[in-house]
């Protein structure tokens, strides 16, 4: 709950600016829900965490265009993957 209302781009790290904008603009482009993307965001702590994050349009009460979103972590989970992979191709 800390983090509602915090714009992202004080959560992600300068390398991934780029990356998330061009995601917003496609997001009010498409005018609707798309699909889930993975980006970094710096933690508290300093260290860079893996969200999977999901977003759709809402419209204000105003008519103003706003974008909401949901993130989840899956740092471990991505890394359970790449270790997994890593694995596969040792053996292959």
């Amino acid at each position: 709950s800390e983090l509602v209302g915090t714009p992202i781009l004080r959560l992600v790290p300068p390398d991934e600016h780029p990356r998330l904008i061009a995601k917003i603009a496609e997001r009010f482009a498409d005018g609707g829900e798309g699909e889930i993307f993975v980006i970094d965001i710096v933690g508290r702590n300093g260290r860079r965490r893996v969200m999977e994050v999901t977003s759709r349009i809402l419209v204000s009460p105003d008519g103003t265009p706003c974008l909401e979103g949901v993130a989840r972590d899956v740092t471990e989970r991505k890394k359970a993957e790449d270790a997994l992979a890593a694995e596969r191709a040792r053996f292959q």
